[in-house]
């Protein structure tokens, strides 16, 4: 069985270096040098993972005073559709202002999670929505900021 998968395997690298041969100098050259360039960034790059349903509480180090704590919730409420029902938040951003990566994301609903708390003086359950309507984040008093998979 190993055997037979070692021989597909060399067949399917002989197919590929056969394709590769017949290409123009200049595609030979070109797919090389972008095969070069994702080896080496793949090799290079080291973004943290953030793991799903685990409270990342380091991102944010310094406290929010209130005037900054009432500037993030304006900001939000202008960038984005924040619904407040009896107790809890849900906030939906828009395309335009959702961060890629999971720390911008982790970030953004950490500040927000914190001035909420600054300004209404205690914990409330948050629900935070990315661009496609999927819940990505929440928040709540007894297990803090969690990003949802």
């Amino acid at each position: 069985m190993l055997r037979d998968l070692t021989d597909g395997l060399r067949a399917l690298a002989r197919r590929g270096w056969a394709f590769y041969q017949k290409q123009t100098p200049i595609v030979r050259v070109a797919s090389a040098g972008i095969v070069l360039v994702l080896v080496l960034w793949m090799a290079t790059s080291d973004e943290p993972e953030f793991e799903a349903g685990v409270v990342q509480s380091d991102i944010i180090a310094t406290p929010m005073q209130r005037e900054e704590a009432l500037a993030v919730i304006k900001q939000t409420r202008e960038t984005a559709i924040v619904d407040v029902q009896q107790d809890e938040v849900f906030v939906s951003y828009p395309a335009a202002t959702f961060p890629v990566r999971e720390e911008g994301q982790l970030a953004l609903v950490q500040q927000f999670t914190n001035a909420d708390e600054i300004v209404e003086g205690r914990k409330r359950r948050i629900y935070y929505y990315n661009p496609n309507g999927k819940l990505f984040a929440q928040s709540d008093g007894v297990r803090g900021v969690m990003l949802v998979r």
